[in-house]
């Protein structure tokens, strides 16, 4: 049989195909065939998901909608559109939006308080023509 060297770090260590792990049978395969791994219509099996819950959303709180988010090592920026507003607002943990304060900004949703209530938006999904 024929052997192979792999090379790391200055460290000759022989190799052989017998080394590798053996495959799976393909019979244990059958969730991926079931669901393809990139197929449009791929969901998670059912009951894997635990609902999240839903905060009721204060009768003061602004008609708005989060078109984007970029979290980076130097902080966290929303864009938010508010309507009536012509303008994206680009807001900061601490900043405000129509009277309300951002109190937390996540991937994929901000969280806004004032006066004791609070509600969250989600990013919007935007859908592509």
């Amino acid at each position: 049989m024929r052997s192979r060297w792999l090379v790391g770090l200055a460290l000759l260590v022989p190799w052989t195909a017998a080394d590798a792990d053996p495959l799976p049978p393909l019979e244990s395969l059958s969730a991926t065939l079931d669901r393809p791994l990139f197929s449009r219509g791929r969901r998670p099996p059912a009951g894997i998901h635990q609902a999240r819950k839903v905060e009721a959303l204060p009768a003061s709180a602004p008609h708005l909608s989060v078109a984007g988010i970029a979290v980076a090592a130097g902080g966290r920026v929303a864009l938010i559109q508010v309507e009536g507003v012509k303008d994206l607002l680009s807001v900061q943990p601490g900043g405000e939006v129509a009277g309300w304060t951002v109190a937390d900004i996540q991937p994929g949703r901000i969280r806004l308080e004032r006066a004791g209530e609070a509600f969250e938006a989600e990013l919007r999904e935007v859908k592509r023509r």
